[in-house]
């Protein structure tokens, strides 16, 4: 009975908060919304209701803990460095804030779930865990996707024109 009210509404909202951090320009409610589509994937594992479902949502927990803080208090740091959140005003953080790149990195490849990062063999099990069904799977991938955008967006932010795009200007004479 309750796998039809968990799965789907675990589903909806670990898709709706992936759908609205494409639209966020707050760096710290982007991370906020990849919390909130984590907490939809945790439901989404617990409506399985087997010792396996509970082992991952408290691993996702665990994997999620480990590299949100970090990325919360460099989005503090950033704050406090640049004055504001807004990722569209942030440019030039590298020369700057050198030390807190490794932070940043580390992030943005945790919520890719790159290996040997715990959150990839986090996510590894829940595709080998659910991935019988054609829907489960292809909703992970979604979600999965739509995280690694914002680790994406994260490292981007962190280094625009800085490291990726070269300033043009001419030198005064």
């Amino acid at each position: 009975y309750w796998k039809s009210i968990l799965m789907p509404a675990g589903l909806i909202t670990a898709l709706l908060a992936s759908l609205l951090i494409l639209f966020e320009k707050d760096l710290k409610r982007i991370l906020a919304y990849t919390t909130i589509s984590s907490l939809g994937l945790i439901i989404f594992a617990l409506s399985k209701n087997t010792a396996e479902s509970y082992y991952l949502a408290v691993l996702w927990i665990f994997a999620h803990a480990l590299y949100k803080a970090p990325l919360f208090l460099l989005a503090g740091n950033i704050e406090h460095f640049s004055g504001s959140r807004d990722v569209t005003e942030l440019s030039q953080l590298y020369p700057r804030m050198k030390g807190s790149l490794i932070v940043a990195v580390l992030g943005a490849a945790s919520i890719l779930g790159l290996p040997p990062l715990l959150s990839f063999h986090v996510k590894e099990e829940f595709f080998n865990f659910y991935g019988s069904s054609a829907w489960e799977f292809a909703s992970l991938i979604f979600i999965f996707a739509s995280a690694g955008s914002v680790g994406f967006t994260i490292v981007y932010n962190f280094l625009k024109d800085s490291i990726i795009t070269k300033n043009l200007s001419s030198p005064s004479d």
